[in-house]
């Protein structure tokens, strides 16, 4: 009896615990397909800390868009109005508005992210398109007309040359190529090939180039393969049937893997699906479908994370299984429930989680503030500004036409020689626990090592390198920079600076040319004037003789009581060595001389005066001096005063005022100029109390 009773219960347990599983399994049923998938599939995982950047870090706008890392290892972050470039630093904002804007008919998705080979970001957001020249932070005016232009010149005119309201889309490649799509083709101007839709493949939504081959996906499901070489279709796959193409008619995102796998997200009406095309096998993996919508996707290993409006989830390719986080938890412990737009994996393994309303949320890769790890990231040093004279660089000024990230060279003048440049290793796990390592070739070719801990650090609290460089000598320099996450190790690449510093005008080539062309021509100056200076001296030594020996002739004539006619004679002697005269002409010229002797002190005698006391006219008095003396009758009568005044100053005791009165000379200055023109020399300097050569 004891043994039929414990046997009953068994069996009663047995029962009730069938009766509790069918019933656990009615619930689950009773579930919708998310939670469903959700509880059918959870994994434990670590809820790791999310920290905030958002307005108060710079961020202009708080609803994120999309978020995208640079080749350079800067984060785009699109918000709603701004476009936000994220350096290390701090954020830099571009505005955008509908004037930047160029209508793209053929796109209906929400805002996509690229970045072209030329470093010009476009941005899709439904039915438009805006371009923005990262290297000048300035939006390129009728973007679609310049793709739409880029044609192919052996292209029919269909194709080449389209004007902008035939484009329908644009895509570019990983290779930074872009592609338009016009109705039935797709062109792409950098690689020079065109490629023919087939009919009934539906609107063209993605776009990549991988193993030479281009994959375009549509919107029926579709992949279609071509030759990059010659556009050749090459195959056709399509994901699922048309009745699930039907449904998934939405938007599409595709992510490539290293793998060369294709990740896909497609969407419809309130629902979703992830799946995957191998292009080595042609062959697809549906990996689930849920009843709402999938954002954006990325890949790290087997892990994809994707962001929902609830949150976001991680899914393992592998395991297939999958967690959805419909909060985030913040430093101080606190969760945020939002709704994420968008997710991005920067290089350090770093998650970026674009949300609806409260900005970008960053997950480091480490598991927590106790793991002391370092990313294995090989990093490459961004220069992010340079302050010349307390300002900053910016792109357009006199210094850079482009921004600061992309300078190479600077070219400064002789005054622009106080410099401070700013090096980002773009790392943002623990950014101060960086190496960082530097030269300046010109300057010092050793390299000089420099960690935020050490004592006179150029490393600020952000991980950032500061180098000064004050009173830098006009020259050439080479400036080189290297940052690594350990000591010791320097296997990233180099970020190299040109700076030219320009020699002061006046240490210039051609201001050294002009100081040799003016020190010959002053030489030259110098020894023509000293030429000059020696001549002059001799011509007046070689004058002093003369009217040395002139007056001394003249007073030897004095003292022998010579007649002036005498020495009138002597000097007509010196001059043409013909002074044979007959009685007549000596007579004339005693009567001549005596009449001015005797109207010498009379300044108002003149030549009319002479010729009438000579009862002779003026041209007969003229004819007969010139026939005798060779002198007209102004100069001999200029001459006899001259001969006086001479003989006046030999003897001494009278200023050369009184002698030019006694003479008859109008001024003591006339006097002077005569008597120069005459003898050489001043009358001052024949004066025996003068110590001249007399």
């Amino acid at each position: 009896m004891m043994y039929s009773r414990r046997l009953f219960t068994v069996y009663m347990r047995f029962v009730l615990l069938l009766w509790l599983f069918a019933s656990c399994r009615v619930a689950v049923a009773a579930l919708p397909g998310s939670l469903l998938s959700q509880v059918g599939h959870e994994t434990d995982v670590v809820d790791k800390t999310c920290y905030v950047l958002g307005a108060e870090q710079g961020l202009r706008g708080n609803k994120v868009l999309q978020i995208m890392q640079l080749g350079d290892g800067r984060m785009v972050v699109m918000t709603e109005s701004h476009v936000n470039i994220y350096d290390g630093t701090g954020f830099r904002s571009v505005p955008v508005d509908a004037s930047v804007k160029d209508t793209l008919c053929g796109y209906r998705g929400h805002t996509h992210l690229y970045v072209d080979a030329r470093q010009r970001m476009w941005i899709k957001d439904k039915r438009c398109v805006a371009c923005l020249d990262l290297k000048t932070l300035t939006f390129v005016s009728d973007c679609v007309s310049l793709v739409a232009g880029a044609g192919d010149k052996n292209m029919t005119e269909s194709v080449d040359g389209a004007a902008a309201d035939n484009v329908d889309d644009i895509f570019v490649d990983s290779d930074g190529a872009i592609w338009t799509v016009t109705a039935g083709n797709i062109h792409c101007a950098d690689v020079g090939v065109t490629l023919a839709l087939p009919a009934g493949c539906g609107t063209v939504q993605d776009l990549d180039v991988s193993g030479g081959r281009v994959f375009v996906f549509t919107g029926r499901g579709l992949v279609l393969a071509y030759s990059v070489d010659n556009g050749t279709l090459l195959y056709t796959s399509a994901a699922y049937g048309d009745d699930m193409a039907d449904r998934y008619t939405g938007t599409s995102l595709i992510v490539r893997t290293a793998d060369g796998l294709f990740h896909q997200i497609r969407t419809g009406s309130r629902c979703s699906i992830f799946q995957t095309f191998n292009p080595a096998r042609r062959s697809w993996k549906i990996h689930f479908e849920c009843d709402y919508t999938l954002h954006t996707l990325i890949l790290s290993g087997s892990t994809a994370y994707i962001t929902t409006p609830a949150g976001y989830m991680t899914y393992d390719t592998e395991t297939m299984t999958r967690t959805v986080r419909s909060s985030l938890r913040l430093p101080d412990g606190t969760r945020i429930s939002t709704g994420i737009n968008t997710v991005c994996m920067d290089r350090e393994g770093g998650v970026w989680l674009g949300t609806y309303g409260s900005g970008i949320m960053y997950m480091s890769p480490l598991s927590g503030v106790f793991d002391t790890g370092e990313t294995d990231v090989r990093l490459r040093p961004l220069l992010t500004s340079v302050m010349l004279h307390g300002q900053y660089v910016r792109a357009g000024s006199r210094y850079a036409d482009i921004d600061v990230p992309y300078i190479d060279s600077l070219h400064l003048g002789y005054d622009d020689n106080d410099i401070v440049l700013t090096f980002s290793a773009m790392k943002y796990v623990r950014p101060r626990s960086v190496y960082y390592r530097y030269r300046v070739v010109g300057l010092y070719d050793e390299w000089r090592t420099e960690d935020a801990y050490a004592d006179s650090s150029h490393i600020d609290s952000r991980g950032l390198l500061n180098l000064s460089f004050t009173g830098l000598q006009p020259g050439c320099y080479l400036i080189e920079v290297m940052a690594s996450p350990r000591a010791g190790v320097w296997n990233g690449e180099v970020c190299r600076l040109a700076v030219t510093v320009d020699v002061p005008w006046w240490r210039s080539t051609a201001a050294i040319a002009l100081y040799v062309l003016l020190f010959i021509l002053v030489s030259a100056m110098v020894v023509w004037l000293y030429v000059r200076g020696v001549k002059q001296r001799m011509a007046r030594k070689a004058k002093e003789d003369m009217l040395l020996m002139r007056i001394r002739d003249l007073m030897d004539m004095c003292s022998r009581q010579e007649s002036p006619v005498s020495v009138i004679l002597a000097d007509k002697e010196e001059s043409d060595g013909k002074p044979e005269m007959s009685a007549a002409e000596m007579d004339f010229l005693n009567r001549a001389t005596s009449l001015v002797e005797q109207h010498l002190v009379d300044t108002g005698y003149t030549v009319e005066q002479l010729s009438r006391d000579l009862c002779m006219e003026r041209t007969g008095l003229y004819k007969k001096l010139m026939a005798i003396l060779d002198k007209s009758p102004q100069k001999f009568i200029r001459s006899i005063r001259l001969r006086k005044a001479a003989e006046l100053l030999a003897r001494g005791g009278m200023a050369v005022g009184e002698v030019s009165e006694v003479t008859g000379f109008s001024s003591p200055s006339y006097f002077t100029k005569c008597f120069q023109k005459e003898y050489g020399c001043r009358p001052t300097e024949y004066q025996p109390d003068k110590n001249t050569c007399i």
